[in-house]
């Protein structure tokens, strides 16, 4: 059985410090997540976040692509 581990929370509420705890000193293993946000700089296309189009991600959705979606629905 697969487990996952879904960390939310607020712009700068520490996410970030969180996962990084969890991946180096726990060995948990992040996955790289869609958005249909523009890219920012600094961000890499397929690292910080895949970056896709609203009618791509729609399609991901309607698919049953995302782990997420699928627990809601």
């Amino acid at each position: 059985m697969i487990k996952i581990l879904i960390i939310t929370g607020k712009t700068a509420s520490g996410k970030n410090a969180i996962v990084n705890e969890l991946t180096t000193k726990y060995g948990f293993k992040q996955l790289t997540t869609y958005t249909t946000r523009p890219m920012r700089n600094g961000e890499v296309n397929g690292e910080t976040y895949h970056f896709v189009n609203t009618d791509d991600f729609m399609q991901k959705m309607k698919i049953g692509f995302f782990a997420e979606w699928k627990a809601y629905t």
